[in-house]
């Protein structure tokens, strides 16, 4: 059998950069959807709050809602 089959130097260098590589592009795709839930989020958020607040016409009688 090939001494190379059996020796196991190097090979905590070749799990770190997978582990770096799997890491990196967790990150990427995680930035890559970003934009669209904060979106969501935000949009959500604004559409709730356009009805907390519905202040008094000045024109109108004493009465306000």
């Amino acid at each position: 059998m090939s001494e190379w089959l059996v020796d196991e130097s190097g090979s905590d260098l070749v799990e770190y950069a997978l582990l770096a590589a799997t890491v990196g592009i967790m990150a990427a795709v995680a930035l890559a959807l970003m934009p669209g839930i904060l979106n969501a989020v935000y949009q959500t958020w604004d559409s709730g709050t356009q009805t907390i607040w519905d202040p008094c016409d000045p024109g109108a009688s004493s009465t306000c809602h």
